[in-house]
């Protein structure tokens, strides 16, 4: 592409966005459904602190498992022990090595699902629920529960949490 070709295709995009006043319908297109997922850690109380296993994944209502976003663990293998730790999660996952990144300690973290199944197909529109799961070595544990709608409305929840969550606040951002 010459230079002459590449400004007149840049004046005849800059004509559509102008045109249109919104957001282009290409740009549109192209972005993918999303739920962004904050969430707090607390700090540990006294003493030698672990940090905790995390995971974090959607699943149906009736209990199925759609994907996991997140699971932090302990990278070494001796840290697979520990994984039966995060109950519900461990009984419903099947893929804990391909998301699986290092624990983390206290503080604000955020994850975000790009509203695909574990087989890499767009979750059809309707009601699931985002699960977050906590267990740390001599520490509470914690499980939280949201329910979200995947659809064409983009909405926004929020939970208190329990043992090492201290809350949960979700946002979905429909295609």
């Amino acid at each position: 592409m010459n230079r002459r070709h590449f400004m007149q295709k840049l004046a005849a995009f800059a004509a559509l966005i102008a045109a249109g006043g919104h957001q282009s319908a290409l740009a549109q297109a192209t972005r993918p459904a999303a739920l962004t997922v904050q969430f707090t850690l607390k700090p540990g109380g006294s003493g030698r602190y672990h940090k905790p296993y995390v995971a974090v994944w959607i699943e149906t209502p009736g209990g199925e498992m759609v994907r996991t976003v997140a699971l932090w663990r302990m990278q070494e293998d001796k840290g697979k022990k520990w994984l039966p730790d995060l109950r519900k999660w461990f009984r419903t996952a099947s893929t804990p090595d391909t998301v699986s990144s290092a624990t983390r300690g206290p503080g604000q973290y955020t994850v975000t699902w790009n509203g695909m199944n574990d087989r890499g197909q767009r979750v059809a529109p309707g009601e699931y629920l985002l699960m977050l799961e906590s267990a740390r070595e001599k520490g509470p544990y914690g499980r939280v529960r949201l329910p979200f709608k995947v659809g064409s409305s983009a909405m926004t929840a929020q939970a208190t949490g329990t043992g090492d969550i201290a809350g949960v606040r979700a946002e979905y951002r429909p295609a």
